[in-house]
């Protein structure tokens, strides 16, 4: 992912080192852990989930997100910790949807921040065609 790091930095608290983790699990779920001095600070998922989801419904029973905020295309919900948004990989004739996760344990550029990041992590997500496995 090529995601400008003005837009990560709001996430990062100070300290010395800093560590990326990320995990597969198949086509089914990817997550990428940063921490900061040991502490984990920053998470972002893909997951590989059954359509008919909203990206509302998504962050509250499985993301564990409380969404305080909405796109006005419901395509993605936000708030100063965390957001989702929806890759309708059904509407490209694939049987499954993508949704996309962001999680923060610190946030110096509050709501708009994580909105901002969101956006951009899906916007260039999707110039990978991410819905050609499930076709």
């Amino acid at each position: 992912m090529n995601i400008d790091t003005d837009l990560v930095d709001p996430f990062m608290p100070p300290g010395k080192w800093i560590q990326q983790t990320e995990s597969e699990a198949g086509l089914i779920v990817w997550t990428c852990e940063v921490s900061v001095d040991g502490k984990d600070v920053f998470r972002i998922s893909r997951d590989n989930w059954e359509p008919g989801w909203s990206a509302r419904r998504f962050a509250v029973r499985h993301a564990y997100v409380k969404p305080t905020h909405e796109a006005a295309d419901n395509s993605y919900v936000y708030s100063e910790n965390g957001a989702v948004a929806t890759v309708r990989c059904t509407d490209q004739g694939g049987d499954r949807d993508l949704f996309l996760v962001a999680k923060a344990n610190e946030n110096t550029a509050g709501a708009k921040g994580m909105e901002k990041f969101i956006v951009a992590y899906r916007d260039d997500f999707l110039k990978s065609d991410p819905c050609a496995d499930m076709r």
